[in-house]
């Protein structure tokens, strides 16, 4: 497919480009890890349980999924670097004001404007990586992007036993909002570009419909993914793990995330397309970490196993399925990573939200064995998507839905 001159690089380093990208969205996405992280504290302290627990995790995502198309239009409108620092600060306001909570429903109601900050800044760093690095690169762009995600859970992992059993669980939430720093240090500006004209979007972007199936797929892997970041922690304590010892569990299972993400984006950049193939063969796979997580609920020692499996694979796919959507809409890229980040944020919503109800009224096993499930009907979801793209020059003859 040809691609038009609004997704070519800007004259910025490609190196900044990617290195804000992640910043930003570190900070855009810590709020529910951190909570998932320090939940044992957080729970004592302001009295609640786990399905109040999973509440509070989908209200941010809930957020989210009400402003990712938006936050996609906006970045278009405003740029790149807007986007980001907008998004920033959002995040920073939302880490200070959780860390003031004074019970659960304030803590709720301020992870909630959170998700705000990740519906914007998800697209807007999109968009810094579509303008910003060369097409031979973004696979590995994306990847390293994406990969900040399981940083964040790497930085909740270790604020329980580093910070949390020392200073308390507030000071774990606003420390990380020293991070806005970093964001402002490193975003660079980009070089304006003009807007799309309506011939060249019927001609390059994809239709609407495989979008929706796609991104209905993106929802359902999403509670699997969002389930293992909130739960692996209370799931390894009630196991038998120490706190300490389930903290490790989940920075070691987000190391595993980040090296699936990034051989997954580097493989990208040695092939052409096929993509979203890529992605439903690491669903499938990934799906066996959450059975033998749900073996693990009775028999601690499957826990490492399960956690590497599932968040390399069950949790590696979302840089993948961003690059795919970029290349499918190379006009618009924050808007069309929007809409599919929306599926994703509804995942959010529904899968802690779900995940908490079902180990409430059951056992952790049950709750794991049901996000197997859900990774297998991704899958699908996926494919039927990729089937309904039809081969490139097809889909230029498609009226775009733009």
């Amino acid at each position: 497919m040809s691609r038009p001159a609004e997704s070519t690089p800007a004259p910025v380093s490609s190196r900044r480009a990617v290195l804000a990208s992640l910043a930003v969205t570190v900070m855009v996405v810590q709020p529910p890890f951190l909570l998932g992280g320090v939940a044992v504290l957080t729970r004592a302290d302001l009295r609640f349980d786990e399905a109040r627990l999973g509440l509070s995790a989908a209200a941010f995502f809930a957020a989210t999924a009400a402003s990712s198309i938006v936050g996609g239009r906006v970045a278009e409108r405003i740029g790149p670097r807007a986007g980001m620092l907008l998004a920033g600060g959002i995040s920073t306001a939302c880490l200070i004001a959780v860390s003031l909570s004074t019970s659960w429903a304030m803590l709720t109601a301020f992870m909630a404007f959170g998700g705000l900050g990740n519906g914007f800044g998800q697209p807007a760093a999109n968009l810094a990586l579509a303008r910003g690095v060369a097409g031979h690169r973004q696979g590995l762009a994306f990847g390293i992007k994406q990969s900040a995600i399981p940083v964040a859970g790497i930085i909740a992992g270790a604020s329980l036993p580093a910070v949390g059993l020392v200073f308390g669980w507030r000071f774990a939430f606003a420390l990380p909002a020293l991070g806005f720093i970093l964001v402002i240090t490193l975003t660079p500006r980009f070089a304006h570009t003009r807007k799309p004209t309506h011939e060249s979007r019927r001609g390059d972007d994809a239709a609407l419909r495989p979008l929706v199936v796609i991104a209905i797929g993106c929802m359902l892997a999403t509670m699997t993914a969002q389930s293992l970041g909130v739960f692996t922690v209370e799931s390894g304590v009630a196991a038998g793990l120490t706190p300490t010892h389930a903290g490790l569990l989940l920075s070691g299972g987000s190391l595993a995330g980040i090296a699936g993400r990034l051989a997954a984006g580097w493989l990208a950049d040695r092939r052409e397309g096929r993509h979203l193939v890529a992605v439903s063969w690491m669903l499938g796979i990934g799906s066996l970490g959450c059975v033998l997580l749900g073996v693990s609920a009775t028999h601690a020692a499957f826990a490492v196993l399960g956690t590497i499996i599932g968040f390399s694979l069950s949790w590696g796919w979302p840089g993948l399925l961003f690059l795919a959507v970029v290349r499918l809409n190379p006009t618009a890229p924050a808007l069309a990573t929007g809409i599919t980040q929306t599926g994703g944020a509804l995942g959010g919503v529904f899968g802690p939200l779900l995940f908490g109800a079902v180990v409430s009224r059951s056992t952790y096993q049950v709750g794991w064995w049901a996000t197997a499930v859900l990774s297998l009907l991704a899958v699908g979801c996926m494919l039927i998507g990729r089937r309904l793209l039809g081969p490139p020059t097809q889909r230029r003859r498609k009226q775009s839905w733009w």
